[in-house]
């Protein structure tokens, strides 16, 4: 690799792009998969058809333990 900090979204991303050039694609996982997932579905939505994931995400607490919420951007969930 040419930057080992990059992280795993954009590798998955760059090396679909490379095999399949100009597709989209669909994109799954569970356990880390689903966190990975899910940051490709954020980073890249116009490259994908669709995406699925099967584990459930836990809310996020700030350092007193109140949740923080959800906010819906035009493409993606994000904190």
């Amino acid at each position: 690799l040419e930057n080992p900090k990059r992280v795993p979204e954009d590798l998955f991303t760059e090396l679909m792009e490379r095999e399949f050039p100009k597709q989209k694609f669909v994109v799954q996982g569970g356990d880390w998969g689903a966190l990975i997932t899910s940051l490709i579905a954020g980073h890249y939505p116009e490259r994908l058809l669709g995406f699925h994931v099967n584990m459930f995400t836990p809310p996020r607490v700030d350092e007193d333990f109140r949740l923080i919420p959800w906010q819906v951007s035009d493409s993606f969930l994000t904190a």
